[in-house]
């Protein structure tokens, strides 16, 4: 008898490890292109204090025969992602969007002011913000 009650338990266990319910499934396609564009720096570190600003300067280098025309996208990883905010400014100070698109010369170089801001009454911790050019 009890290797009847042995023998169940372990067939009703597997049958409840095995019962996975799949809710979606994502198909993602990924083009690999050749990088034209170089960046500099590759990486930023910076500590801030709630309700503060600060601006980074990078520079994007088009190795490419033609020009490049893109803007940016980020994405914030922490425990209050809606409360650090980026903006992209040419150094002229006039804001790169999507319909406002920053132009790269062939061969050339531009250097782009990244506005980062911290709201006041962001959770202290650390976050990670993740910019992207699209064109």
């Amino acid at each position: 008898m009890k290797k009847i009650i042995i023998a169940l338990l372990v067939v009703v266990l597997v049958g409840v490890s095995t019962a996975t319910i799949y809710h979606f499934l994502l198909k993602t396609s990924i083009k690999v292109k050749k990088a034209n564009l170089e960046v500099s720096p590759k990486s930023l570190n910076i500590e801030l204090v709630n309700g503060s600003k600060c601006v980074k300067t990078i520079t994007i280098k088009n190795n490419g025969d033609n020009e490049t025309r893109l803007y940016f996208v980020y994405i914030v990883e922490g425990n209050n992602p809606d409360k650090i905010s980026v903006v992209f400014h040419r150094i002229n100070g006039s804001t790169i969007t999507s319909s406002n698109k920053l132009i790269i010369p062939a061969k050339g170089e531009v250097k782009v002011n990244v506005h980062i801001n911290v709201e006041e009454n962001t959770d202290l911790g650390g976050y990670t913000v993740y910019i992207m050019a699209k064109d």
